[in-house]
């Protein structure tokens, strides 16, 4: 067990929302209110400790979600990009709760353990170092909340598990600790918990009552920043059709059976009723945001992300030559992992964040370190695997890193997958030896991409144009790999077999030895 911490903790995102009544004009870090945005040539503003709001669309990809594609289904949030720093290349975990482990503590699934989304197995252990419990080491003077879904208790389904969040750190939690419940959407289809406390049958629609919650919390909180992590649900399934008057599109009631809990391959009649909850979910994200800029004049930093890729069956991009298999959600192709992300301030000139767009690779993890820049606060990065991208709003050519590191898979079902990606965009994917998913057009051990020209990576090159691969560079991408898992935890599975790729490569390049030399 851990050391009691108030509570804190910090999963996939922070979202210390608090800054709202007259209160925070006593505050003494808070400027006056009345300041109009600077202007492009002054230098950036960050003097005081501004709320931070981290803000999650569970299964929202790159495909689907705002400022990185054409569909333009959330318009509201959409408006957003042209005040916003949009991250174009921003990576999560192929599914949830890794995701969500790593926002909170900074470290990737390998180091503890927290890979499997099966709520009878276990998830993030207390002897992480969450967010929520950061902030308290450091003194840091935030007040932290996570609100919806939370998906990181041990043994998930059982009733002691029930005052996780606050096991984690968090000050305050009002959502479905369990992942029972977590995927019911109507009143009186879902329990709804405040601190570990079974308040009764949820009330409203689950995006309404998880933004009442959050609005309700920030009106009543303490003086002070606050850190909020919210966890909305949508767009994952079962699929529905949204209240009425939170979407404009014409859909019968009645969903047909074979896509309620949606499937691992391509479906467009999904699309449609996808596409309702997420002008759903923009509505309530509008009046989320607007209803706390509106109550505080301390200023708000807003993250929104997605925290993995796009379930498969409703997945816009390339399928492939496999009809969709797995090329969202659960693997590590672009559809699985690139999400979008955008950050931005409720009072410019408060708080400056760039309105522009970058395309420095980004992970989930990095969200950690980035945080507590956020906050003003020198922290250890020794023991994290997240890079802070903070600089990047002062230099929007900063890099935090020349290569970004990837994994999915457990031992449970999903076979083991492992990616690296360099600023060029060269992307080298290997599969577990063992648990090849051949079967669904994943036949190759070792795959090298091109993602700035291929992104749907249809055109694995170590097969199509080996001779005009650069071999130099996909054995740094494998180094690379190997690398970070170095110090993986010695008690956990692994099926990183680096000598299996090496093998696989190199007979590869001989084979052009071979061509060059006839």
């Amino acid at each position: 067990m851990k050391p009691s911490v108030a509570a804190i903790p910090c999963f996939a995102l922070f979202l210390s929302l608090c800054g709202c009544t007259d209160q925070d004009t006593n505050t003494s870090d808070v400027d006056d209110v009345g300041s109009t945005a600077s202007s492009s040539s002054a230098p950036a503003k960050r003097s005081l400790k501004p709320h931070i709001v981290y803000i999650t669309s569970d299964d929202l990809g790159a495909d689907l979600g705002p400022c990185l594609n054409d569909l333009k289904l959330m318009p509201n949030m959409e408006k957003r990009c042209s005040t916003s720093l949009v991250f174009e290349r921003a990576y999560a975990n192929p599914y949830c709760t890794p995701t969500r482990a790593g926002i909170l503590t900074g470290r990737y699934s390998y180091r503890h353990g927290a890979n499997d989304v099966y709520s009878k197995l276990p998830k993030l252990p207390l002897t992480e170092t969450t967010i929520p419990e950061k902030i308290k080491e450091t003194g840091a003077g935030y007040r932290s909340a996570a609100f919806g879904k939370w998906h990181l208790s041990y043994g998930e389904n059982e009733t002691d598990n029930l005052n996780n969040p606050s096991e984690q750190g968090f000050d305050y939690f009002e959502g479905n600790p369990r992942q029972y419940y977590t995927y019911n959407y109507f009143p009186s289809e879902y329990r709804w918990y405040v601190n570990g406390e079974d308040v009764g049958w949820g009330e409203k629609y689950k995006p309404v009552q998880i933004t009442d919650a959050v609005l309700n919390d920030f009106q009543s909180r303490a003086s002070g920043p606050q850190f909020y992590f919210v966890n909305y649900v949508i767009p994952h399934i079962p699929l529905h059709v949204p209240p009425r008057e939170l979407h404009s599109y014409n859909l019968p009631e009645k969903i047909p059976d074979s896509i309620i809990h949606g499937g691992v391959k391509r479906d467009p009649k999904a699309d449609k009723y996808v596409f309702a909850m997420l002008e759903a979910l923009d509505g309530e994200l509008e009046r989320l945001v607007s209803g706390l800029s509106e109550s505080t004049q301390r200023p708000i930093v807003f993250v929104f992300m997605g925290d993995n890729g796009t379930a498969n069956d409703v997945y816009q991009g390339p399928v492939g030559t496999n009809e969709g298999w797995y090329r969202g959600k659960s693997s590590l192709y672009e559809g699985g992992v690139r999400i979008p992300l955008m950050i931005w301030s409720s009072h410019p000139g408060e708080y400056d964040i760039p309105t522009s767009r970058t395309d420095m690779l980004v992970h989930s993890a990095d969200l950690f370190p980035t945080f507590f820049d956020i906050a003003g606060e020198d922290i250890s990065t020794e023991d994290l695997d997240g890079l802070s991208f903070y600089k990047v709003f002062d230099d929007l050519s900063y890099e935090s890193r020349e290569m970004l590191y990837n994994e999915g898979g457990h031992d449970r079902k999903q076979a083991y997958n492992f990616t690296a990606i360099d600023q060029e965009g060269k992307k080298l994917l290997v599969q577990e030896l063992d648990r090849r998913r051949t079967e669904i057009g994943f036949e190759d051990l070792v795959s090298y991409f091109d993602i700035r020209n291929d992104p749907g990576e249809q055109n694995n090159l170590l097969k199509t144009q080996p001779c005009a691969v650069n071999f130099q560079n996909v054995d740094k991408l494998l180094e690379f790999m190997r690398e970070m898992r170095e110090n993986r935890n010695p008690d956990l599975s692994d099926r990183f077999v680096i000598e299996a790729y090496r093998a696989e490569i190199e007979s590869i390049e001989s084979t052009c030895d071979a061509t060059e030399n006839e």
